[in-house]
This record gives structure tokens, sequence and C-alpha cells, in this order.
């Protein structure tokens, strides 16, 4: 073993041994460790997450296909632990905003038999929303998303921008399928 002097026992004129023991981690963290990778996967596996994922792109795709204006889909998973998605989109007066609500809610029970848990505000709140449990919809009105600024709000959530051209194209080419 090396000798060295610490400040302490050099002022003392003492020399001591430096042990070359490494430091042992304890089981617990050794099981951590070794199920991180595994846990991760999972949850990018899971039938759950992949629900959510449905449930997000339908509403998604449903309310551009209702002419909604500025779609977003921000992944919330990270974030928080009240969904996995928020879609956010804007209806132009209140018969839209009811229309769109109306036509996500069926789209998605049609599409994978999913009804929302609640739905809330109405036409006159200018702000719809229906609650999947993972997945949050909110469709608003112009002025009322300018002034609450939701995608502000939860601007650490990363925007899902590739979920909606997949949705459209493969609706387009179900479309075709139909109509030959």
């Amino acid at each position: 073993m090396a000798e060295k002097k610490s400040p302490a026992s050099k002022k003392a004129g003492k020399k001591s041994q430096v042990s070359k023991k490494t430091v042992k981690k304890s089981p617990a963290s050794k099981k951590i460790k070794a199920k991180s990778p595994a846990l991760e996967k999972a949850v990018e596996k899971s039938p759950a997450l992949e629900k959510a994922g449905k449930i997000a792109k339908i509403a998604a795709a449903t309310a551009d296909e209702g002419k909604a204006e500025n779609i977003l889909i921000l992944e919330m998973t990270n974030l928080t632990t009240l969904c996995n998605y928020f879609v956010i989109c804007t209806g132009r007066s209140a018969p839209h905003l009811k229309a769109l609500s109306e036509r996500i809610v069926e789209c998605v029970r049609n599409e994978i038999n999913q009804r929302p848990g609640s739905v809330s505000g109405d036409t006159s709140s200018r702000w719809l929303v229906l609650d999947y449990g993972s997945v949050i919809v909110h469709i608003l009105s112009p002025e009322t998303r300018e002034y609450y600024q939701l995608e502000h709000l939860w601007g650490d959530a990363p925007r899902v921008a590739e979920l909606l051209p997949e949705i459209r194209e493969k609706r387009n080419v179900q479309a075709v399928n139909k109509t030959a």
C-alpha cells in the first residue's frame, strides 16, 4: 500500500496509509440500476401508453378533419402524473367548438371503444375539455387560447409533431380504399 502524508499528519510528522479499497454500492442501488433500462423499455411499450398515443392521434386527426386550427399534441409523461398527452386545438365559433367536441368523442369511441371520463365546459365558456384519463383534449376559442396560453404554460413539454402527418396519410389511404 502506498504511504502518503495527510495534511494533519504532516504537522504531526506521522505517515498515514491510503487504502485501495473500492467503495461498495448498496444492493438496493445495484437493483435500481439493473432494472432502470428495463423499466424504461416497459414504459415505452406499455399498452396504456400506446393506447394514450392512439387516443391523442385520433383526437388530433379528427380535429384536423373538422377544420380546427393550431392543433398541438404535447407529451406530458415526464412532467406530470396528470396525463400522458394534451391535445390542444382552436375552434372558430361556439357551434364549431361543440361540433369538434362531439366529433372527437364519436371518433375515439368508434375507433377504440373509449369514452371520455368527463366532458367539462360548454360553448359559452369558450373552452371544452374532454378527459380520457391519459389524454386531455382542450378545444378553445381563439381568444381563450390566447389568454390562457396552455402551450406556454407547459412549455417544457415536448411537442409531438410527427403524429399528425402519420394519421393524415393513414386516413387518406382508408378514404381512397372506401371509394374504390
